[in-house]
């Protein structure tokens, strides 16, 4: 109920967007409520620890939940939303199985390889919220300083996914892989540092950015890291990166298109160049190296 009083900040904004369909489903559902109806629920100041402050708001809020799912159910089948949803769930299951082939490519390239991941975002004091157009012209100005800045060599590839949230307003999840031939992997945290400060310089000050790879050790004890260094046959780990790290990107109730205007795609994947000749033989021939070789060497090294 705490969420169905703050649904009207949430929806001004479907005159710039246009959310997926479980977000416009509960968009049409919430806009058939009585306006004044409404009105007073945004005003409620309703949390999940005290009650409002009086009885008449509570029952309100009772009231306008139930009708909510009750239009919910007649929305539902009114507009087709059966089939836009699964629509959606096969856009998603096509982002991920692409997904994989990405990282299959990326390690046909690069055997051992740094995969950093990096919330790119604004900073919350801005008068005006930034926009799906902004942040993609951001990222571009982004990789065009990595491309032509040596600090940043050992670029194997990218991927980015551009997301809507309450909070957090239009923001980005950014994978990059670096080949740990040109990198130092023991560096990994340092190397997505210097990543998310150039996001703060391209968006003049307005960025902000969250290091995940800071908590790469707690995922390790946890059996769920698939970030920092990982070689080309330590298969938990792609498994890991595949399902569990890039899966969660493609979640099919969180899905932002622009409603007008220029095209803008919310997800992009890097371009992976093709695998040196006889790289395959090889991998082949190290992957049967002694005890002791191998991803924790690549960790160790300092070249």
């Amino acid at each position: 109920m705490y969420t169905i009083s703050k649904f009207s900040y949430i929806f001004h904004l479907i005159d710039d967007y246009r959310f997926g369909a479980y977000t416009e489903l509960a968009r049409t559902a919430y806009q058939r409520i009585d306006y004044f109806k409404r009105e007073r629920i945004s005003d409620c100041r309703f949390n999940g620890f005290y009650r409002p402050g009086f009885v008449d708001e509570f029952d309100l809020m009772i009231d306008v939940y139930n009708e909510f799912i009750d239009n919910i159910q007649r929305v539902y089948k009114e507009a087709d939303f059966g089939r836009k949803i699964s629509e959606e769930k096969r856009q998603m299951a096509d982002h991920q199985k692409r997904s994989e082939e990405f990282i299959d490519r990326v390690f046909a390239y690069s055997a051992n390889n740094i995969v950093l991941r990096i919330d790119l975002e604004y900073l919350k004091h801005r008068d005006t919220p930034p926009t799906l157009e902004r942040i993609s012209k951001d990222l571009d100005r982004l990789l065009a300083h990595m491309r032509h800045n040596p600090g940043f060599n050992g670029l194997v590839s990218y991927l980015l996914a551009i997301e809507y949230g309450y909070i957090r307003g239009v923001h980005c999840h950014a994978f990059f892989i670096l080949s740990s031939r040109d990198r130092k992997p023991s560096k990994h945290i340092g190397h997505a540092k210097l990543i998310g400060e150039a996001w703060k310089l391209v968006t003049n000050g307005d960025g902000h950015y969250y290091n995940c790879n800071r908590d790469a050790d707690e995922h390790e004890m946890n059996g769920n890291r698939g970030i920092g260094a990982i070689a080309y046959y330590e298969d938990e780990l792609i498994n890991n990166l595949k399902k569990k790290v890039i899966g969660y990107l493609f979640k099919d109730w969180q899905f932002v298109r622009m409603a007008d205007g220029p095209c803008v795609r919310t997800v992009r994947f890097g371009q992976v160049s093709e695998p040196y000749p006889g790289a395959e033989k090889n991998r082949r021939y190290e992957n049967n190296r002694p005890e002791g070789s191998g991803a924790e060497d690549m960790r160790n090294s300092q070249s």
